[in-house]
């Protein structure tokens, strides 16, 4: 159960680490017209998914999948019957990167007109993992063809406390809103 708890900390891509938020961005092709596209299909070839072994795993995958499919109907998407069918494919990446921060501290005593101040510098590191999470849309080309009309993601410092599956479930739903949200058009 411990070891579920954990899978679960990916998606804390929503549980940050100190004040740090989660962050969005997306990106757009600007030579195709999004308003066209009406249905998706989850990308046959499949997603790619980081190989830190404490966020593998089939709960984590499904997590994802579940809040992009909700956060695709909110967005006005309908699943297709079949890739092949699909105006649009969807894949999701996820990754985890070690980061460092540094804080840079000084401290003045006192203050004269003759003498000045005295001052007293440190500096503080701090480290923790960053984890991302980048969603696809890609139009669905003949053969192999497809190519890239949106990607959203959303990058967050990873907390190591565990935490409930609910939670986990709504934080995901958010996080995956967001991006989808992001995508122009609707």
């Amino acid at each position: 159960m411990r070891r579920c708890l954990h899978a679960g900390v990916l998606l804390a891509v929503i549980a940050l680490a100190g004040c740090k938020g989660v962050q969005y961005h997306s990106d757009v092709n600007p030579e195709m017209d999004l308003s066209k596209y009406r249905t998706y299909a989850w990308n046959p070839r499949g997603n790619n998914f980081t190989d830190d072994p404490r966020f593998r795993g089939d709960l984590i995958q499904a997590r994802i999948v579940r809040s992009t499919d909700k956060a695709m109907a909110q967005a006005g998407f309908t699943m297709a019957d079949s890739p092949e069918s699909a105006d649009l494919l969807v894949t999701f990446h996820a990754a985890v990167d070690g980061r460092i921060t540094a804080t840079q501290v000084q401290i003045h005593y006192g203050y004269s007109y003759y003498w000045g101040s005295f001052a007293l510098g440190t500096s503080y590191q701090a480290f923790y993992d960053q984890g991302t999470i980048i969603l696809d849309m890609m139009e669905n080309g003949p053969g192999e063809e497809d190519v890239l009309v949106f990607r959203g993601y959303a990058t967050g410092g990873i907390e190591e406390k565990p935490r409930e599956p609910d939670e986990m479930d709504r934080n995901m739903d958010t996080i995956m809103s967001r991006i989808v949200g992001d995508y122009p058009g609707r």
